[in-house]
């Protein structure tokens, strides 16, 4: 559980842009150390006009997430909020003339990364036995 004289540690999926970084901009305004992770190229200028961290990460490589969770651990302030925001806009078109390549990474990254990172950071804020998680 996080210190009451430590700011909290606020890790953000999908941080680089839309609702997640204004969600990113919020937090680090009180005073919480926010990391921001994100696969597109922006994001990181993104995270860096707000004073934010910022990890490079594809969602929907477990392995991945696994790994960003373990290294954020054993940071000074481990994160005690998890906020996934990470998403895709598919194009709009009538189910039969969609896809199942696109149907599939829009249900990976929105399900399967949402999933993963849950899985990753909040085992490791049970074990704190503290620790909050936002989906959107």
């Amino acid at each position: 559980m996080a210190n009451a004289d430590q700011p909290q540690h606020v890790v953000i999926t999908g941080g680089g842009s839309g609702i997640g970084l204004a969600a990113a901009g919020l937090f680090a305004q009180t005073g919480a150390q926010v990391t921001i992770l994100d696969r597109a190229p922006a994001a990181e200028q993104a995270a860096a006009q707000i004073g934010a961290g910022f990890v490079a990460l594809d969602v929907t490589d477990e392995v991945a997430v696994e790994e960003v969770a373990a290294r954020l651990e054993a940071q000074s302030v481990a994160p005690s909020v998890l906020v996934t925001c990470a998403g895709t806009l598919q194009r709009t078109l009538p189910p039969e003339k969609l896809g199942w390549a696109e149907w599939d990474k829009t249900i990976s990254i929105h399900l399967r990364g949402t999933y993963a990172c849950c899985k990753s950071f909040g085992s490791r804020m049970a074990a704190r036995r503290g620790g909050s998680i936002v989906t959107i």
